[in-house]
């Protein structure tokens, strides 16, 4: 990334890939870059929010109610969220609310018809997480 500092595509995919091998701070680092670059794409947001809600599933590590979903879903590891939430210094409701808060700009964006389902179905999710951050 280095070589490319202002390339969007290569946040783009470097912040998927991360988050794919469980480095989810240094996705979250790759896709606020992806934001800078080109803030007023509702693909940046997505790639945020995407970040965030990683981090956000460290919710599920001591609540009996989300473990069990989280052991229905292929490749999701709360315990995973949960220290790479350390590395990156937030809490889990702070990572939650920066998930909403993004899936939100990244509708407000005006995806595809493909990309809004994907995005309500993130938010339901999330509000589901965090009751008590619905507005």
């Amino acid at each position: 990334m280095q070589a490319f500092p202002n390339e969007w595509i290569v946040y783009f995919v470097a912040s998927d890939k991360l988050a794919d091998v469980g480095r989810y701070a240094d996705s979250l680092r790759a896709a606020q870059r992806v934001v800078e670059l080109k803030p007023n794409d509702p693909r940046s947001a997505y790639s945020l929010a995407s970040a965030y809600y990683l981090l956000a599933r460290a919710i599920w590590v001591d609540s009996p109610k989300f473990s069990a979903i989280a052991d229905m879903i292929p490749n999701v590891n709360p315990d995973l969220s949960k220290a790479e939430l350390a590395r990156v210094g937030i809490t889990v409701e702070t990572a939650g609310a920066q998930a909403i808060r993004w899936f939100e700009k990244a509708l407000a964006l005006k995806p595809n018809r493909e990309g809004q389902e994907l995005i309500r179905q993130s938010l339901h999710a999330l509000y589901r997480m965090f009751p008590d951050l619905k507005t």
